[in-house]
């Protein structure tokens, strides 16, 4: 698992697409930049679909209690759903 966090291609910062999907195409971004795009994101498609239409993933609470909570409190706030690696797998 460390090659994942200190490979030479891991990501530091965030990026944004440029080209159409697929074509590897990014630039770097602030992460101030990022999150408000994310947050129009997320506002837009509550104005415009549906709270329900967010699906908030996070990691199981045993691995990050947290980020666990934090993720599904956000959704829980925004009216969206949250779940996790076992609802992936849709056995537990």
């Amino acid at each position: 698992a460390h090659h994942y966090m200190y490979g030479p291609h891991r990501l530091k910062y965030p990026l944004i697409r440029v080209g159409e999907r697929g074509e590897g195409k990014w630039r770097r971004a602030t992460w101030d930049e990022a999150l408000e795009l994310i947050a129009e994101k997320v506002i837009d498609t509550i104005r415009n679909h549906a709270p329900d239409c967010i699906s908030v993933y996070s990691p199981g609470p045993s691995v990050a209690p947290v980020s666990f909570a934090a993720g599904h409190r956000f959704a829980h706030l925004i009216g969206g759903h949250a779940h996790t690696y076992f609802d992936w797998y849709g056995d537990h």
